[in-house]
């Protein structure tokens, strides 16, 4: 960019003002202000990207069936999450900086090291409950690892809890 400006600011010494057409200008400007209100999703569309990107369903789950305590979510849910869910806690929020969280981001993602030891992240931070993506490596994981059990499914994600135990009121 920084090469772009220096390139556009020798083009500026060259500008004559009386060879502007501010007609064909205001023409220009109509047509885009068309095509930009022509092509404005509407609210039911913008309602539809909200349901086929993020887990709606599993969140509506997690409220009827009363889930509490720590969930651990999927890095890509945290931001939906924040705003569909904002009475609760999120582990990762998928807004954050990629580079300050890289190495706990490889965490959670890399599949040998869940195989390697499984329960260290959830019994580290005392995990209640989990929404994962179906896909991701951690949920193949958790539907092996004892000690917790597939409440919810659908085709996007799937909702574990931590088998009910006095230290653990996963469910209310």
């Amino acid at each position: 960019m920084p090469v772009f400006c220096r390139l556009l600011a020798t083009a500026r010494h060259r500008y004559e003002p009386r060879r502007d057409y501010v007609s064909v200008n205001m023409v220009f400007i109509a047509l885009v202000a068309t095509a930009i209100a022509f092509d404005f999703p509407s609210a039911s569309n913008l309602q539809e990207q909200v349901n086929r990107n993020n887990p709606v369903r599993a969140v509506e789950f997690i409220r009827r069936a009363g889930l509490s305590g720590r969930m651990l979510n999927e890095y890509n849910y945290g931001g939906y999450l924040v705003w569909a869910a904002p009475e609760r806690k999120v582990f990762v929020d998928g807004r954050a900086d990629l580079l300050s969280g890289l190495v706990f981001l490889g965490t959670m993602s890399d599949g040998r090291r869940w195989r390697k030891s499984p329960r260290l992240l959830p019994d580290k931070y005392h995990i209640d409950y989990c929404l994962l993506s179906r896909q991701s490596a951690i949920s193949q994981v958790f539907q092996v690892l004892p000690g917790w059990k597939s409440v919810y499914s659908d085709n996007m994600s799937i909702v574990f809890v931590r088998s009910v135990s006095p230290s653990s009121p996963a469910i209310r």
